[in-house]
């Protein structure tokens, strides 16, 4: 639905623009606003490893960036690895064994907390 509004409201602004007598192109206006654009640093060798990759994969390098952003939000979102955490112990016991834990004791003994 919000694709459906923006591009409702590209064409209005596209419209506006004809009647003022604006030059602009109705193509790069439409589909220039339904994407954000941002510009990032990174070093010359990941960038080069991230071209030869894009370009093996049949990829554009913008696709490449927005599923490599995805995929690390995905996987490395605290909320997320919490989790598969908690579905791990779910399904696995985590109990330590009791000379582990005796040694574990007498390793913090003498330390100050």
């Amino acid at each position: 639905m919000k694709a459906k509004i923006r591009i409702a409201h590209s064409i209005k602004l596209v419209n506006r623009c004809h009647r003022l007598k604006l030059p602009i192109d109705n193509g790069y206006t439409i589909g220039y606003t339904l994407i954000m654009k941002t510009a990032i640093s990174i070093d010359k060798d990941l960038y080069e490893e991230a071209e030869n990759y894009s370009r093996a994969a049949g990829l554009s390098r913008s696709k490449l960036y927005c599923e490599a952003v995805r995929e690390y939000i995905q996987n490395y979102n605290a909320d997320t690895i919490t989790e598969k955490l908690n579905s791990y112990y779910d399904k696995h016991d985590s109990r330590l064994d009791d000379d582990i834990k005796k040694a574990g004791y007498r390793l913090l003994d003498g330390e100050d907390w």
